[in-house]
């Protein structure tokens, strides 16, 4: 890893915390769903604790769940196998071939 490169993520752990004091000065005030931090989470590569959120987002039964792996906010998690288990036990289905791969 080149040094810009890793101060580069230096700078988004950086805006990763400040937007997780945020996220829990709001919890204070309203409702903020658990997968907004575990958005934040996967965002700088932190996956452990994103899926920890995602389960107790699972256990919560939130309906935010059916947006997972659906933008780019998820794409550390993607080849975690981890992530495909939540998929199958949320119910919603993995990503189908496209028709163009089909021809």
């Amino acid at each position: 890893m080149t040094t810009s490169s890793s101060r580069r993520l230096e700078a988004r752990g950086d805006q990763a915390l400040s937007i997780l004091a945020e996220l829990r000065k709001e919890e204070q005030r309203h409702y903020v769903p658990v997968t907004y931090e575990a958005m934040v989470l996967a965002g700088v590569g932190d996956a452990d604790a994103a899926f920890h959120c995602l389960d107790l987002a699972y256990e919560q039964r939130s309906g935010y769940l059916s947006f997972l792996g659906a933008g780019p906010e998820w794409g550390n998690l993607q080849g975690d196998p981890r992530l495909a288990a939540l998929v199958k036990r949320v119910g919603l289905l993995p990503e189908l071939p496209s028709a163009r791969s089909r021809d």
